[in-house]
């Protein structure tokens, strides 16, 4: 147990304490007068009165702390003595008690003896639910107040005597065991009602959380009643819509938010939603309270009571008219790029390409020079222009896949003799070190040529002069994995985590500069998610990069789909 929940715990032990302290009073008050109508025929009155003035005032004495700890209402971390106080008053009260069975008793009345007993007994019974909250407390008083009489009942020499001397430390232990009980359910109780106000704090806390969140999300909450009309408004809604939260409360939202040539629409989904049909997700036109339309997604959810009965509806919005502006402003981009660019420049580079090709003649030297660089960098917008457009149709799932049953090492060499010319321009070698020629996968080949092209020229690009770069096959819990190793530097830490994003390259000044479009390995690895695969890399500083993609292996009974 924790020191903080155990001194709560102490302090609600010690509070149930001093809350029978009332009771306790009383009960000591009522014990002293019935002792002294027992013992007064039998004792000498001056030691009953200075035993019954003494007992008093340690009653009074206690009875006036009692008072100053509900004014005082000490903290928790102040109850510890607070609690030794009242053990102590405790203790003082039970040592007066055992004083009867000491200094009090009646050695040669049989009948008070009893009548003695009875009334300490009883005491020790009241005392078991006044003081169970501290169990060392309430086996001391029941010892301390009984044991004296016991003993002096077992030295009697009387029959009676010794039963009694006999009965009470069996009714000794019925006490305790009684004490004991009553404490670890006291003690469960209190850990019952701390646990519950925990539970409650929490829930307040989270309600405080949730009204907060609601408050400062950017998106609108609001819900609605089964009538349509609002029941909550939180700001965002009043940022989108402009109407106040007291405005928008109790209004219909056909009236509030609805332009009017939508209204059947929004109509027939308040139906199904009301239909409990489960959540639905639209976007809609809306109108706010100066007039203007604007786009909006909707995520409505039915709340449901405990029969299953809709008694309401939450929604969730978010003003996406900006974004839909700024889509509508990228395809126009995408557009022009692939109609206005892309076209003329695939005139131009087939048009140099004849030149330098001599197709029309010869060309002097520094012309032919001219040519080549105006070629070369034909060829490179081309394919930035062709990897823009390649990121657009994978995100907007329009990218067009063509699948069949293909033998995975022909990919490979092919994509090797395409990229030789490549290699060869900076001194590098592309081997194949591992095949698994009966490989079969359902794939378009020119997307899996598209993957593989650009990670062996980028293998290429960062190994340094006279090594190889490695291409290799395996199979691995039914996926067959293509590797392409290169020998390099390996990547920067600083780029892993995003070296699948748009637009990141790695920097190969310190190798050789080459330009890029940074969307390569995205391309990639929306090509490879395309077909169930996965890619992803492995990397060593100063040793090198591995770049590999899995993708599931075709049952090699397919083969036949494909020779057929």
């Amino acid at each position: 147990m924790d020191t903080k929940r155990s001194d709560v715990i102490r302090y609600e032990q010690t509070k149930l304490l001093y809350n029978a302290m009332t009771t306790s009073v009383w009960g000591t008050a009522l014990g002293i007068f019935f002792i002294i109508m027992i013992l007064r025929p039998v004792i000498d009155h001056a030691v009953l009165t200075v035993w019954a003035v003494f007992f008093g005032l340690i009653t009074f004495a206690r009875a006036v702390h009692a008072y100053i700890f509900w004014r005082v209402t000490p903290s928790p971390t102040e109850i510890r003595r607070w609690t030794r106080r009242f053990a102590a008053g405790a203790l003082v009260a039970a040592f007066c008690w055992g004083s009867t069975g000491i200094w009090l008793f009646p050695v040669d009345h049989a009948v008070s003896q009893v009548m003695v007993a009875f009334v300490l007994s009883v005491t020790c019974a009241v005392a078991i639910t006044s003081l169970s909250p501290l169990r060392f407390l309430v086996f001391a008083f029941i010892a301390i107040t009984l044991a004296p009489l016991a003993l002096h009942f077992l030295l009697t020499g009387t029959a009676t005597g010794q039963l009694m001397g006999i009965m009470l430390p069996i009714l000794i232990f019925l006490l305790m065991a009684s004490a004991q009980h009553i404490y670890r359910t006291t003690l469960a109780n209190i850990s019952l009602r701390l646990d519950a106000l925990d539970r409650e704090q929490e829930l307040r806390n989270s309600r405080q959380r949730l009204a907060l969140h609601m408050q400062r999300t950017p998106l609108a909450v609001i819900e609605w009643n089964t009538d349509f009309e609002v029941t909550n408004w939180n700001n965002s809604a009043e940022t989108i819509f402009g109407y106040t939260r007291e405005e928008a409360l109790g209004k219909h939202g056909l009236e509030l938010i609805v332009p009017k040539d939508t209204r059947e629409y929004a109509n027939n989904v308040w139906k199904q939603l009301l239909a409990n049909t489960g959540g639905l997700r639209s976007t809609n036109e809306n109108i706010t309270k100066d007039g203007r339309i604007i786009l909006c997604e909707w995520y409505n959810t039915p709340l449901i009571d405990d029969s299953g009965k809709v008694i309401g509806v939450a929604s969730l919005t978010l003003d996406v008219t900006e974004r839909r502006r700024v889509e509508q402003l990228k395809n126009e981009f995408v557009s022009v790029v692939s109609h206005e660019l892309r076209t003329p420049l695939t005139s131009i580079r087939g048009s140099l390409g004849l030149i330098v090709g001599h197709a029309v003649g010869e060309v002097p030297d520094k012309v032919k020079q001219l040519l080549e660089i105006a070629n070369n960098n034909t060829e490179r917008l081309l394919l930035i222009i062709n990897d823009i457009l390649d990121i657009d149709k994978i995100e907007s799932g329009k990218l067009e896949y063509r699948l069949q049953p293909i033998q995975v090492m022909p990919l490979i060499e092919q994509a090797i003799v395409a990229n030789n010319g490549y290699a060869l321009q900076y001194d590098v070698r592309l081997e194949i070190t591992q095949r698994v020629d009966d490989a079969l996968i359902l794939a378009d080949s020119d997307r899996i040529m598209q993957v593989l092209g650009n990670l062996v020229s980028n293998a290429v690009k960062f190994s340094p002069k006279g090594e190889r770069v490695e291409l290799s096959v395996i199979r691995r819990d039914h996926c067959l994995r293509v590797s392409v190793t290169d020998h390099g530097s390996g990547i920067p830490k600083d780029f892993r985590a995003k070296l699948f994003d748009k637009f990141t390259q790695v920097d190969a000044s310190t190798t050789r500069g080459s330009g890029g479009t940074g969307l390569g390995l995205s391309i990639a690895k929306g090509i490879v998610e395309h077909h169930n695969g996965t890619i992803d890399f492995e990397t060593e500083k100063s040793r090198g990069t591995t770049f590999y993609f899995e993708l599931p292996e075709t049952a090699r009974g397919n083969q036949a789909l494909m020779t057929s």
